[in-house]
């Protein structure tokens, strides 16, 4: 029986460092975005109904293999074409040309893995990976690339429904849901933590990524070119960045109910990562504001005694 673990999220969530990862451990193999293989990228706006047929005149309009660009030998253009018209047992096919007992994709969103599921895949259990940021993480991420519509509402639309439907669908395997940012301060631990639950082969070395080779799809970065350019020293995981306190983007969240109820959904039901050493590092709701972040910022009080503090001197004053 093979098994195909899908990475769902939004944009800018980590996928693509994830399926490296997980495509790092032994048996597995990574295609990330494999949409890509039959859709014809140049197109802006473009969706599965479309018809693209591959030539040898479009062939550079394509997503290629980021290890071996167009003269990979996985996804070649007579696979590729093959794929294109005949969608039966996709991931089945992939996971053969990869020749791996467990196949990695990031497709994200679910409209892009049901059309790719459009016959069922007989052989295949499917498992799923929720994978995100919290709402002020993924704004500053989007808002700071300049291809994207620059309009924080619909940003924030975009990743409440994003969420909602993961969180709504029916999968034939397991579901279970990670925070990016607790993964990236604990990742041998969320590695252990993710190896458990779908019962994969967990090796620590495969946190170093870029020492593999992967022939992946798409990503919003190609390891092997970053590799050259920043060195080993630039790949490591990292822990989560700090981001710098936005009133904009904070008021547009917090009156946000839609994206406040899925992130309550997402916080609630994640995979916790070793929670009896380090304590869950994300709140079940949204963060505190006025007097409750001033206290949490001044003198480290938790969000339920900042609340208190804030109660008593209410009724002090």
């Amino acid at each position: 029986m093979k098994q195909h673990i899908f990475i769902g999220g939004s944009s800018f969530t980590g996928s693509t460092m994830m399926s490296l990862v997980l495509g790092s451990l032994p048996t597995i193999g990574n295609v990330n975005e494999s949409h890509w293989l039959i859709s014809n990228h140049a197109k802006s706006g473009a969706t599965f109904t479309d018809k693209f047929y591959i030539t040898n005149k479009n062939i550079d309009q394509f997503v290629h293999c980021q290890l071996c660009g167009d003269a990979c030998q996985y996804w070649s253009i007579d696979f590729r074409r093959a794929l294109q018209e005949d969608k039966n047992e996709y991931y089945q096919r992939l996971s053969n040309q990869l020749g791996c007992d467990v196949l990695v994709s990031a497709e994200k969103s679910i409209d892009n893995l049901s059309h790719l599921c459009e016959t069922k895949d007989h052989d295949f259990t499917c498992d799923m990976l929720i994978l995100f940021k919290d709402p002020w993480r993924f704004l500053h991420s989007w808002m700071g690339r300049s291809h994207k519509i620059q309009n924080p509402q619909k940003a924030l639309n975009f990743w409440a429904r994003s969420y909602e439907q993961l969180l709504n669908c029916k999968t034939i395997g397991r579901k279970h849901i990670l925070s990016l940012s607790e993964f990236q301060n604990q990742p041998e631990q969320g590695l252990q933590k993710i190896c458990a639950e779908f019962s994969l082969p967990y090796n620590r070395d495969a946190l170093q990524y870029w020492q593999t080779q992967q022939h992946y799809i798409g990503g919003n970065f190609n390891v092997y070119k970053r590799l050259k350019e920043k060195g080993t020293e630039g790949m490591a995981i990292r822990s989560a960045e700090k981001i710098q306190y936005n009133k904009e983007y904070d008021d547009i969240i917090r009156r946000h109910k839609w994206a406040q109820s899925v992130y309550n959904r997402l916080c609630q039901n994640r995979l916790i990562i070793d929670i009896n050493q380090h304590g869950a590092t994300l709140p079940n709701a949204f963060p505190p504001t006025g007097l409750q972040a001033l206290y949490t910022k001044a003198f480290g009080l938790s969000y339920c005694k900042a609340n208190k503090v804030k109660a008593s001197l209410k009724h002090k004053f």
